[in-house]
């Protein structure tokens, strides 16, 4: 488990899991797992949280590993668990003490933790929970870096509508903490508040911020793709759409798109691909979308498959009056 993680991480930043500020409290508490136990974190975490830890926690052991004893030592641990010998023993085999392994490996979770956004003041808020913003501006005062009471007092700003106010709130949370992908994290907050402030050159710039950080957030990936695309700016339209296709290929928006961002400089063989890949999406003009297959293949030199395609397109629609024009053109040219 941890060594696929690991490896997700290796091959895209935004792949797999990263530290949390959840995680962060538990690495520094009294909730990380000693390595010599940590199978067992597997088969009976107290919650579903404490099963997500251990995934990362696994993937943080075998990045220590590889740090400290190179990979070649993984890859033997590796080759003795094949011939069945118990973890550990593989573990202690390479690595010297089991003992002295988890209390190096904790020291090493503990500074992986400490320098998570270290600027950042993670204690708890000395407020109630509906506190105004009167009140969260007071105890800011006294703590500026607080992560927790600025994440309320932007909440309360964004309710309140006061957008320059909160631009300038969430912006140093962006400073303390510019890995923030949580739910409530201040990148989509911020680029809500510069679109409701008419701002879209700003939008845009944190939304691409935000989607260098995450591989699966969706409605990021589709706003650039609508805000690329009215900009004519094909290429980064291009680029999204295909990142929305990594996550979820059977979705119209992303194949229309690239399609579009494909046909307008040129590049045939991709909108091509685009175009055929909707044909198994129950598309709402299946008439149109033959016909613009044909009219692709027609100008790529495939007058074959352009006859094919437009003669589908006619069979939808026998007055397609377009579809005739290419079909005698095709004829001709024959």
């Amino acid at each position: 488990e941890g060594i696929s993680v690991y490896e997700e991480r290796q091959a895209d930043a935004t792949w797999g899991q990263a530290i949390n500020p959840r995680y962060r409290e538990m690495m520094l508490g009294d909730e990380l797992t000693p390595v010599s136990e940590l199978s067992g974190a597997f088969l009976d975490p107290p919650s579903p949280l404490h099963l997500q830890f251990a995934y990362y926690e696994s993937s943080l052991v075998v990045e220590y590993l590889i740090e400290k004893f190179g990979l070649e030592t993984l890859q033997r641990i590796l080759v003795d668990l094949g011939v069945g010998m118990p973890i550990n023993d593989a573990l202690a085999r390479y690595t010297g003490s089991l003992d002295a392994l988890d209390k190096e490996f904790a020291d090493y979770a503990r500074q992986r933790a400490e320098a998570m956004a270290p600027a950042a003041d993670w204690t708890s808020p000395e407020l109630m929970p509906r506190a105004d913003l009167e009140t969260i501006d007071a105890w800011l005062e006294d703590h500026p870096n607080n992560y927790p009471a600025l994440q309320w007092k932007a909440t309360r700003l964004i309710a309140a509508k006061q957008w320059d106010q909160a631009i300038q709130t969430l912006n140093e949370m962006r400073r303390l903490y510019p890995q923030d992908i949580s739910p409530n994290n201040p990148h989509l907050l911020l680029a809500q508040a510069y679109r409701e402030s008419n701002n879209p050159v700003m939008e845009r710039a944190v939304l691409e911020s935000f989607a260098a950080l995450s591989a699966d957030e969706l409605s990021v990936f589709q706003r650039l793709v609508e805000m690329h695309s009215s900009a004519g700016d094909w290429a980064s339209a291009a680029k999204f759409a295909k990142r929305i296709l990594a996550v979820n290929p059977l979705q119209r928006f992303p194949h229309e798109s690239l399609a579009r961002a494909a046909e307008q400089p040129g590049d045939d063989s991709l909108a091509i691909e685009a175009n055929t890949a909707l044909l198994a999406l129950d598309p709402i003009d299946l008439a149109g979308l033959h016909f613009q297959l044909a009219t692709l293949h027609h100008r790529a030199g495939r007058a074959d498959e352009a006859k094919r395609h437009v003669l589908l397109a006619l069979d939808e629609a026998p007055r397609y009056r377009a579809a005739h024009e290419l079909l005698l053109k095709l004829v001709e040219e024959k």
